[in-house]
């Protein structure tokens, strides 16, 4: 229901006015008083029958004047609610109580007619409060399994342990840049010269063909050489080697076919077309390598992030020096082609005689110098090669290292919301919080600590997190790529870990507790109530009393219109209330039960004593339904306050109305309150006054009193006479004698005679010059010509209301 205090920019205007419009109805519907327009179809009222068999209100406030808040507080209560009516009470054997209270089942539910039996005050309405206490054992599952994600996520993003805390929120020191630079670490990420040169392969196509290395591929060629040059020409023997090295280097060196053309110059311009694809296998291998450790509890994503930090500035370092290296093997050439030529000029110095004397020896010392230079030179060529291969190789370690990023974002993310989800979860201070929706009967201090000891199980927390990134493994489709897990989003990350942790958090609780560690969950808060007040029954009703006063309905009520009766405000079989609770079944505590039970019946200042249901869903949990139902809209505090706020604004502006109401203007709706004798009298005056006029009231002499007195003459259905209704002896005073019912039954043969009798103009002339006359005789002979007389005042208003009745009637 409205709220008196609405939130900022909730009441725009009609806020209250709505409300209480919708009320209205809300009871002509219940009440059959209302049949509201088919506007979709073909514009006629619907033929309606029950439209509902009960409505629930809620305010804000319970009857205890305990304020819940509507944004947080509301849907869960209602949550709860209806949770327990429709799934809980309905599954357990002894909740006829319940069914009865929301069925109307064994009550009148007809509405509070008017004076002449038609409905107007529909009954049909019920309210509840609802109160539950309970060991909060989801929320301590959830803590538990929460605890567990995060030590694997902690294990994934640091994989740091601390024996006192297990995997904590810390990275490791590592020298990173050290590690990156080894050679052992190059050669196998295939970032060694020799990859980076080509000396050896990196390409899968390449790796089948079993190249050489650059050394081996020079050296291994010295032999078949000089076996080819060595029956030559003593003249021209030096000059044959050092052709066969020349081709080599130009046209043989890796040819990829027999009779290709190959040569250093040629490999590695080919080579050119495939240095993005190197460079993505490198990546490749590096990526897979560091997943692989990632993945194995050997690295944290953290280390990960950091090597391949130290990996970039290692390689922009050594494509750096590379400019000096090339320096270098330049010199190294020239040194190297200075020998060859020195042996060249011996040769040619020596003459005929000396070449013969010292020619074997020259011969093989020049093999090796051409060795030693077409080795160089090729180094030479690799070295720029490796230039550009750097470049693409640095840029696709960029690429890794903002997919590694992503993975590392994700997971830091989701280490964050981790401790988010557990810094709002078992967060209580000691004692028990009525206010809140859940009165939480536990330890929260003991929950912690025993998650803590849980925690500080290295060995099954290592296998908790190699199990959980086996999972993850999975999820990915088995990839073993930082680029496959970032398919993987937040969401998903953490529910693989939270499904995964809570069977991890379960089991390693279950031996904690087979172990004699103190459980934390499946515990009857039966036994809990037991072990804190066996021996403090004072405490036990305080408790149980605090449990009855929040689960008053969220509904006040205005007592003195509830105990108003007579005429068509029967309040027989009207608001009834109902306390129930819900107790979970526990035989091995039947002593402490009777003593419970007993302090719920003493707490309840209901009509009825409480109705016990047990459970055996449940053992952690006691629930408190209280139900109040069968009352009139008039019997709620806050409706008379919603009916004022709506009286204010129609009567400043009328043509309101029709934008509060769905279908009319409201006032063909049956009102939600009794008339007060006040107004009752200003809108029966004017059928006084009529009925005077028509004869239906005239002066009799009372046979037990032998008074003369004004009296109604009544008639039943067929028309014969019936017992006249003695009212005053003075005309002003007949509302003294007449109750509701009369008043109505008055006014309704009014209406049936103004339809027929008098519709001619010349008879509602008459009765409008009957009721002026009827006016004066008042003032003259019951008043003494007093025009300030209230109760004149009151039937000169009434004549002339009634005259506009007859006019309304032309």
């Amino acid at each position: 229901m409205p709220e008196e205090t609405p939130q900022p920019q909730w009441n725009t205007g009609n806020y209250f006015a709505n409300g209480y419009a919708a009320l209205l109805e809300l009871n002509a519907l219940s009440a059959g008083r209302f049949n509201p327009h088919d506007i979709a179809e073909k514009g006629q009222p619907l033929a309606l029958n029950t439209v509902f068999n009960g409505m629930y209100l809620f305010n804000l406030e319970n009857e205890e004047g305990i304020i819940v808040k509507v944004e947080h507080d509301v849907p869960h209560i209602i949550a709860d609610f209806i949770y327990q009516k429709t799934v809980a009470v309905k599954s357990l054997a002894a909740s006829d109580g319940i069914g009865r209270m929301l069925s109307f089942e064994n009550i009148n539910s007809t509405p509070e007619p008017n004076g002449i039996g038609i409905p107007e005050r529909a009954k049909d309405f019920l309210t509840f409060g609802i109160k539950r206490a309970a060991i909060p054992e989801e929320e301590i599952k959830e803590y538990l399994s929460y605890s567990f994600a995060r030590q694997v996520v902690l294990h994934l993003r640091f994989n740091n342990w601390d024996d006192n805390k297990g995997f904590i929120d810390q990275h490791d020191n590592r020298d990173f840049y050290e590690y990156v630079s080894q050679e052992s670490t190059q050669s196998k990420w295939l970032l060694s010269d020799e990859h980076l040169c080509l000396s050896k392969a990196i390409l899968r196509d390449d790796i089948t063909k079993n190249w050489r290395t650059i050394d081996e591929d020079w050296a291994l060629i010295v032999t078949p050489f000089k076996d080819r040059t060595q029956n030559e020409d003593k003249n021209i023997r030096l000059d044959k080697l050092a052709a066969l090295y020349q081709e080599r280097f130009d046209k043989n060196f890796r040819a990829r076919s027999a009779g290709e053309l190959g040569g250093v110059i040629k490999f590695y311009e080919l080579k050119q077309h495939a240095k993005s694809q190197m460079a993505i296998e490198i990546r490749k291998k590096i990526e897979s390598e560091l997943f692989d450790d990632w993945k194995n509890g050997v690295n944290s994503i953290y280390d990960v992030t950091q090597l391949l930090s130290a990996l970039e500035p290692s390689l922009a370092s050594r494509r750096k020096e590379l400019d000096d290296n090339i320096t270098e093997k330049e010199k190294d050439i020239k040194s190297a082609k200075d020998k060859v030529d020195e042996i060249n000029k011996k040769w040619a110095d020596k003459g005929i005689l000396g070449r013969l004397i010292s020619s074997s020896t020259m011969f093989d010392q020049q093999a090796l110098n051409l060795r030693d230079l077409y080795t160089k030179k090729t180094w030479r060529e690799g070295l720029l090669f490796s230039k550009k291969l750097l470049d693409e190789i640095i840029q696709e370690i960029r690429r890794l290292v903002a997919d590694v990023d992503r993975c590392n974002n994700t997971i830091s993310i989701a280490s964050k919301k981790f401790d988010e989800m557990l810094n709002q979860r078992i967060k209580d201070e000691k004692g028990d919080d009525f206010t809140k929706k859940l009165i939480r009967f536990y330890d929260p201090d003991l929950v912690k600590n025993v998650t803590m000891d849980l925690m500080k199980d290295e060995q099954y927390q290592k296998v908790c997190a190699s199990n959980v990134r086996s999972e993850i493994i999975a999820k990915i489709g088995g990839k073993y790529s930082f680029s496959a897990f970032n398919q993987l989003s937040v969401s998903s990350l953490m529910d693989t870990l939270i499904i995964h942790s809570e069977d991890n958090a379960l089991i390693s609780h279950n031996k904690y507790t087979q172990s004699g560690g103190s459980p934390l969950l499946n515990i009857s808060i039966i036994g809990k109530l037991q072990s804190r007040y066996n021996s403090d029954i004072e405490g036990l009703n305080a408790y149980v009393t605090n449990l009855v006063k929040h689960a008053c309905t969220y509904l006040k009520f205005d007592n003195a219109e509830s105990i108003k009766n007579g005429g068509s405000a029967s309040s027989i079989n009207t608001k009834q209330s109902l306390l129930t609770v819900i107790m979970p079944s526990a035989p091995q505590y039947a002593n402490f039960i009777i003593t419970l039970k007993k302090a719920f019946k003493d707490s309840y200042a209901g009509s009825t004593s409480p109705n016990f249901i047990e459970s055996n869903s449940k053992p952690n949990e006691i629930t408190v339904i209280n139900i109040i139902n069968h009352f009139p809209l008039r019997f709620v505090e806050q409706v008379k306050f919603l009916h004022e706020k709506y009286l204010e604004l129609v009567n400043s502006d009328n043509s309101i109305r029709m934008e509060l109401h769905t279908d009319g203007d409201g006032t063909q709706l049956p009102e939600l309150f009794l008339p007060s004798m006040t107004i009752l009298m200003e809108k029966t005056t004017p059928y006084l006054l009529l009925a005077n006029s028509m004869k239906l009231i005239d002066k009799l002499k009372n046979p037990t009193t032998g008074i003369e007195q004004y009296a109604i003459l009544q008639q039943d259905e067929n028309g014969f006479d019936e017992e006249p209704i003695y009212l005053g002896t003075n005309f002003i005073d007949s509302f003294d004698k007449m109750d509701l019912g009369d008043l109505d039954k008055l006014k309704n043969q009014v209406e049936i005679l103004l339809a027929d009798k008098y519709l001619h103009m010349d008879k509602r002339s008459e009765l409008k010059d009957s009721i002026v006359a009827n006016v004066k005789h008042i003032k003259v002979e019951e008043c003494n010509n007093d025009i300030e007389n209230l109760k004149f005042k009151l039937f000169n208003d009434g004549g002339k209301s009634a005259i506009k009745i007859l006019e309304m009637r032309d």
